[in-house]
């Protein structure tokens, strides 16, 4: 990994940490990597967490209520990921698993093209 990483996570407009997004998977619009976190993720962590958690064994079916309570924490949350020069990624959507251990974060593209603007 790069001592720069390529690319910052933004939670409301402030950073919360930084990957290089290095797994990619283009036929289905989706690159993953590693999140390095900032002190200032430790805000929105507990939100991150509740998803882990309601998915806890990950094979029965989630846990309703913190599943709930996720989405609910979770829509107040503008994820934004931006490149080196602070541009945003356009993305579809962006996930942040936090499995306390390590973390790591999703973007997904709606279409192709929107993907081919990760560089």
């Amino acid at each position: 990994m790069s001592s720069t990483l390529r690319y910052r996570v933004l939670c409301n407009g402030e950073p919360i940490g930084s990957s290089d997004l290095e797994d990619r998977d283009e036929s289905n619009g989706v690159a993953v990597g590693l999140f390095v976190p900032t002190p200032a993720y430790e805000r929105v962590r507990p939100v991150f967490r509740l998803f882990i958690e309601a998915h806890a064994d990950g094979e029965s079916e989630p846990d309703v209520a913190k599943l709930s309570a996720y989405e609910a924490a979770r829509a107040d949350l503008e994820l934004v990921v931006t490149d080196a020069s602070g541009d945003p990624l356009p993305a579809a959507g962006v996930v942040v698993l936090d499995f306390s251990t390590a973390c790591e974060v999703e973007v997904y593209f709606a279409t192709p093209q929107k993907f081919a603007q990760l560089r």
